[in-house]
């Protein structure tokens, strides 16, 4: 079974502003996440830019999934999913 454009999730996820600002300029292309989410290739990604001391800044970048998340356990980081990020074309 193939997936259409709708069947594909989205997941809201804070973005602390260093962080952030690094997707914005195209200098951090993946995301290292807890995988307590059904994170898949192809869903999309809305980072939604978060300061710890104002709350939500009102920036947000939009993202896909470029490829099937990878699970960090190997690495040391049990429970976590890396996945690399794109711009929707």
């Amino acid at each position: 079974m193939t997936r259409t454009r709708s069947t594909y999730r989205v997941h809201f996820l804070k973005s602390l502003p260093l962080y952030f600002e690094e997707v914005a300029t195209g200098r951090k292309d993946f995301e290292v996440r807890r995988g307590d989410r059904p994170f898949a290739y192809r869903d999309l990604v809305v980072l939604r830019e978060w300061d710890s001391k104002k709350g939500y800044t009102g920036r947000e970048l939009v993202r896909e999934i470029g490829d099937v998340p990878l699970r960090m356990d190997d690495a040391g980081m049990p429970g976590y999913v890396s996945f690399p990020i794109r711009r929707l074309e």
